[in-house]
Order: C-alpha cells, then sequence, then structure tokens
C-alpha cells in the first residue's frame, strides 16, 4: 500500500543519510591524520636543515680556529728563529772579538815585549861600547829566534798552512806533537779518511780539535787525549776522548750553554756546517768530545 512504500522509502533515506555522515566523519579523520603527518615531516625537515646550517657554521668555526692558531704558531716560530738568530750573531760577533782580544794580548805579552827588550839590549850595548858584544848578540839573537817560533805558532793557529798542503790529518798530526810539547799531555791520533773531505770539512773539523784540545788543556787535568778522525765517504768523524776530572751529565747542558764559550762554538760551528756535536762526560771518567759532518 502506500503507506508502507513511503515507510520503506523513509526507511532507505535513513540508511542513506547515516552512511553518509559516516562516510564525512571518517573523511574527516583522515584529512586530520593527514595534517599532522605533513606537519610533522615538515618539522623534521626544518629541523634537519637547521642541524645541517649548525654544522656548517660549527666547521666553518673551526677551519678559522684551525687556521688562525696555525698562523698564531707559525709566528711564533718565526719569532723564535728571529730571537735565535739574533743571540747566534751576538754569540758570534762576540766571540769574534773575545778571539781578536787574545790574538792582541798574545802579541802584547809575547813578540811585542821581547822584540822590545832585545832593542834595548842591543841600543844599551852600543851605548857601552865596551864589554863582550858576542854574549849580548848571541843573547839577543835567541830571543829573536823565540819570538819567530811565537809568531810562527801564531800564524798556524789562524790558519796552519799544513791544512793546504798535507790535509787534514797531516795537520792533526803536526798539532798534536807541538801540543804534547807544550802541555806534557800524551796524544794518540787515529785516522781513517777513505775519500777527499772538502776545505770547508776540514777546516771545521781541524777547528774543533784545537778548541777541544785547549780545553782539555785548561779543565781537563788530563793525562792522556786520543782524536780520532774517520770517513766513510758520506759523513766525516771527530771524536776527542781524554781521561781527566769530566764533569757531571746534568751540568753538560749549562756549560755548553753559558759557562764554556768554548763548548758553545764548537756547537755552534758544528751545526752551522749541517752537522751533529755531541758531549758525554761524567764525574772522574773523563770527557768524549764528538762532531759528524756531511761529506
Amino acid at each position: 500500500s502506500a503507506a508502507v512504500r513511503r515507510g520503506e522509502t523513509a526507511a532507505a533515506a535513513d540508511r542513506i543519510s547515516r552512511v553518509a555522515t559516516a562516510h564525512l566523519y571518517a573523511t574527516d579523520e583522515q584529512m586530520h591524520a593527514a595534517s599532522v603527518w605533513y606537519r610533522a615531516q615538515a618539522a623534521r625537515t626544518l629541523t634537519r636543515a637547521r642541524i645541517g646550517v649548525v654544522i656548517v657554521i660549527l666547521l666553518l668555526l673551526a677551519l678559522f680556529v684551525w687556521f688562525y692558531v696555525g698562523a698564531l704558531r707559525g709566528r711564533r716560530r718565526a719569532e723564535r728563529l728571529e730571537r735565535e738568530r739574533e743571540q747566534l750573531f751576538h754569540r758570534a760577533a762576540d766571540a769574534a772579538e773575545d778571539e781578536q782580544r787574545r790574538l792582541a794580548a798574545d802579541l802584547h805579552d809575547g813578540p811585542i815585549q821581547q822584540l822590545t827588550t832585545i832593542a834595548l839590549t842591543l841600543d844599551l850595548a852600543e851605548m857601552r861600547g865596551t864589554g863582550d858584544r858576542t854574549a849580548v848578540l848571541q843573547e839577543a839573537r835567541a830571543h829573536v829566534g823565540e819570538q819567530i817560533e811565537a809568531l810562527r805558532q801564531l800564524m798556524v793557529e789562524l790558519r796552519p798552512p799544513a791544512l793546504d798542503t798535507v790535509g787534514l790529518v797531516g795537520a792533526l798530526r803536526d798539532y798534536l806533537a807541538r801540543y804534547e810539547e807544550r802541555t806534557g799531555v800524551a796524544t794518540e791520533l787515529v785516522a781513517d779518511v777513505r775519500c777527499d773531505l772538502g776545505r770547508d770539512v776540514q777546516t771545521t773539523l781541524y777547528r774543533i780539535a784545537q778548541e777541544a784540545l785547549t780545553n782539555v788543556s785548561k779543565h781537563a787535568h788530563a793525562a792522556k787525549v786520543c782524536v780520532t778522525v774517520c770517513s766513510d765517504g758520506t759523513e766525516a768523524t771527530l771524536e776527542i776522548v781524554d781521561d781527566g776530572t769530566g764533569f757531571a751529565e746534568s751540568e753538560a747542558a749549562a756549560a755548553a750553554a753559558n759557562l764554556h764559550v768554548g763548548l758553545t762554538l764548537m756547537r755552534e760551528r758544528v751545526e752551522r756546517a749541517g752537522g751533529a756535536w755531541r758531549l758525554t762526560t761524567s764525574p772522574g771518567e773523563g770527557t768524549v768530545v764528538r762532531a759528524v759532518l756531511p761529506v
């Protein structure tokens, strides 16, 4: 009947309304969930971008600090090298001045005074006009011979001719013979040189030996000193060993740096030549000076 049909139509419309409403609610929830997800993704992306910016800033800051520290270290190193160069220059100048004063004192106290004495002796003999002039002349001749030998020794110390004629080994042999006669210290030379050392190396090693032997005669109270020089074609080694009093290892660095100018000069001379220098000593055990130079 019409009433039944109207009831069925109303029921169908009600079911359709409920389904549409349910579908509408489900779509709103999905849209909300999607919105939340997109917002979370956007927040993650923004966080990652911020972290990336922070990392870049930190890397740039670290790079700046690294360059700054490197530049600061370089400047400090340059300043330290400049100070060391100035100190080396002043020490070399002082050493040269000391050497000139020593030579002037040697000339004044030795040949000059003796030659003055000889001149006065001859003048006195001439004024007297009598007596045994032969004895006076013989005495004057003896003094002249002594001063010639003194001047020859001074010349050898300045630049030994033997270095140019017989080489390092011959020059050391001559120097040790005179050294033993002058100081009473027994000497021994051990040589094994198998190549041409060159003028600069020979001069440097000779000066090192000369300075070391001077220290032995002045400070070591040694009875014997042994000088060894050898070369294998790439390096030349000089070693001076004495049996003197020696001193404590703890005092060696201070002695080389401050106390004994001779030790400082030896070390600096070897280092300027590109070599290595070493001092080994102990109380009552003597001292070893070792220098190694490239050939």
